[in-house]
């Protein structure tokens, strides 16, 4: 079980199929005891960026329900989200993400986005990508049968 006492690192990641719009989520959560937590999920009709969204909002309402507000430092590849949260870049699409993405963060004392490179040399950044991209292979499969 997670322990938040000295804050959380929650890794992020969504994957979308551009094709046959397939998409999956993941995220890890991480305390400073090195105990660690994940979930993902799948959606259809989607896209990369709303997986990516998605992600972030599953982690932190999953760390608020089962720990209460937290201080989280979010590891995430993707600088559209990441400087959407803080408000470098502009939100243009998926408001509905957004609005909800706010809510989730208001749930706890202090958010803070890092930003890791993609694919770079990250445990936990390959270990939300394949679980990610696993839940979103799970989805279409599921939809195919």
């Amino acid at each position: 079980m997670l322990n938040p006492d000295r804050g959380i690192a929650l890794f992020t990641d969504g994957s979308g199929h551009h094709i046959d719009r397939s998409g999956g989520w993941a995220w890890c959560a991480i305390d400073c005891f090195d105990n660690e937590e994940v979930g993902s999920g799948h959606e259809s009709d989607t896209t990369n960026n709303r997986m990516e969204m998605q992600a972030w909002i599953e982690g932190l309402n999953h760390l608020v329900e089962t720990l209460g507000p937290c201080d989280v430092l979010v590891y995430c590849d993707s600088q559209l989200v990441g400087y959407g949260v803080t408000g470098k870049y502009r939100r243009r699409k998926n408001l509905d993400l957004w609005f909800e993405m706010d809510a989730a963060i208001e749930r706890h004392h202090y958010i803070e986005f890092v930003w890791v490179k993609g694919h770079h040399e990250s445990h936990y950044n390959h270990l939300v990508d394949e679980l990610a991209g696993n839940a979103r292979k799970v989805g279409r499969d599921e939809c195919k049968a």
